[in-house]
């Protein structure tokens, strides 16, 4: 283990982040792809991004303190799930659930303060 988390402080921590971030976009995709069409396919690959999601997110503790680096997931993990879920479901937002997204970003951008 010592090994790895060495290995990771070679990383820079942005990358981290957004590997665990596309990661769990990656498996909000396939969660969404399971709630259509259920298949082992799909619930199989999205328990497999999120468990690596955690993977990358864990070696971001070694870096930063648990309240940073949990703010800062959040953050890139909203705007993965956005993605998908607007970009590539075309799912859409009411005005009152956009301004949540927003408050709910700019409440956790405060906490990173």
């Amino acid at each position: 283990m010592e090994t790895l988390v060495s290995w990771s402080l070679k990383i820079p921590l942005s990358l981290l982040f957004a590997v665990s971030a596309l990661f769990v976009g990656g498996g909000d995709y396939l969660a969404k792809r399971w709630s259509l069409h259920p298949g082992w396919g799909s619930s199989a690959g999205a328990l497999a991004c999120y468990v690596a999601s955690s993977f990358f997110y864990l070696l971001t503790l070694t870096r930063k303190g648990l309240v940073v680096s949990c703010v800062i997931w959040s953050i890139a993990s909203i705007i993965a799930f956005l993605f998908v879920g607007l970009v590539i479901y075309h799912e859409t937002l009411s005005p009152i659930q956009t301004a949540g997204v927003v408050l709910g970003i700019i409440s956790l951008l405060l906490l990173n303060a």
